[in-house]
């Protein structure tokens, strides 16, 4: 018995490594700069009309900005950039007339998978200018720090996965074994997962525009950031988990889901659109072909649910369903 004990445990372990590890592996799928105009480190003989960049992917600019930094770490531009119409992974900065100095550019904007991406470079106007100051060097760091939001928007994606992912398996062994009387350890787990997944929800939707803007946590406090998260995709995506986990969270209060056909389709239908929205803000969304991408991400989501979530539910309450 405790061989047993601990190889559930054990197993617990195994699976949350990697339902932690497996969905991080293709961190590189984040937007890359492939160039811009000016270009790092050329030199140029009169005042760029813009800052273009061009990314190798589509990108987002709501919360984007460039910056322009003259060689003293004095701000002479900056703004939200522009995406063209015609061509999404390309942003645009109107520039002012700029004097003969060296310049950094700074600039941030969010990549399809909505994580932000951020970078510098620099460029000169005129050969005989100065070289840029230690204070533009600093100021350009400062402008591309990362901050401890970036931390707590990741915990917060975690949490996220991990209770729908106890969600999934949940729901799974509870459909599988519809005849077993579900006791009270398991469904406090599955109201807790519950939980988790939904106010984690609402707390990405809170983080994210201060989160991709590169502000501080004590910065976060504008209800425009708010609204600006609901017009990107990755805020639609939110929006939508949370109806999906609200009718999750209505059907499984009735003890008849388990028997009922519709209401077990409904759970159903309810799990497949909070994993689609997880999918479709996320690496996948970035990928090509897009829905082979998003379909493999879902599967692949779905089946850690199916195994991690039902590993965890059955690791908690061990007792309630051998008993059954």
């Amino acid at each position: 018995m405790v061989f047993k004990f601990r190889g559930v445990w054990l197993s617990t372990l195994l699976g949350l490594l990697l339902a932690v590890v497996l969905p991080a592996l293709p961190a590189s799928a984040h937007a890359g700069l492939e160039g811009s105009e000016p270009a790092p480190s050329s030199v140029l003989a009169a005042s760029p009309s813009e800052i273009a960049l061009f990314f190798d992917e589509p990108i987002d600019v709501v919360f984007g900005s460039i910056r322009v930094l003259d060689a003293q770490g004095k701000e002479v531009a900056a703004g939200r950039p522009q995406r063209d119409d015609d061509n999404s992974s390309i942003a645009r900065l109107p520039l002012p007339t700029l004097p003969e100095s060296a310049y950094i550019v700074v600039w941030r904007v969010t990549s399809s998978d909505s994580h932000p991406v951020q970078g510098s470079f620099e460029f000169q106007i005129g050969t005989a200018v100065s070289p840029l100051s230690d204070a533009a060097t600093v100021a350009a760091s400062a402008a591309a720090e990362s901050h401890g939001l970036s931390t707590l928007f990741l915990f917060i994606r975690w949490v996220t996965f991990m209770g729908i992912v106890v969600l999934v398996g949940g729901c799974a062994l509870l459909t599988k074994f519809n005849r077993i009387p579900v006791s009270v350890r398991t469904s406090s787990v599955l109201s807790g997962a519950w939980l988790f997944a939904f106010f984690a929800t609402v707390q990405s939707l809170i983080a994210y525009g201060p989160h991709v803007s590169g502000l501080k946590i004590w910065e976060a406090r504008s209800l425009s950031l708010l609204q600006d998260t609901l017009s990107t995709h990755f805020g639609r995506m939110q929006v939508l988990r949370i109806a999906a986990l609200i009718v999750l969270g209505l059907v499984l209060r009735s003890s008849r889901w388990r028997v009922v056909r519709g209401y077990t389709m409904l759970v159903w239908l309810s799990i497949v659109l909070a994993i689609g929205t997880i999918s479709f803000s996320g690496h996948a969304y970035s990928q090509s072909p897009l829905v082979l991408s998003v379909a493999l991400d879902m599967v692949h989501f779905a089946t850690i649910g199916f195994w991690v979530g039902s590993v965890v539910l059955f690791a908690i309450d061990r007792r309630g369903w051998l008993s059954g």
